[in-house]
């Protein structure tokens, strides 16, 4: 993962918005300040940038389980 930086981004937004998820009293504000957070940071800044208005409305089963029912 240290190779692919597209990659090791993406596993910081995940992991950003599982925390923010714990610490936020609900699920969207948490992906809102994940996305801010990130976009500040340069983790995904372009890809946010484009698709931020997508990327807010994130599930969170979409997010944490694959259609296995596995979390992610």
């Amino acid at each position: 993962m240290t190779r692919c930086r597209t990659l090791r981004e993406y596993s910081e937004f995940v992991a950003r918005i599982r925390k923010c998820a714990a610490e936020e009293a609900g699920f969207p504000e948490a992906v809102e300040r994940a996305v801010t957070e990130c976009i500040r940071e340069g983790i995904l800044t372009d890809f946010l940038l484009s698709q931020r208005s997508e990327a807010l409305p994130i599930r969170r089963r979409s997010l944490f389980h694959t259609s296995s029912g596995m979390a992610i």
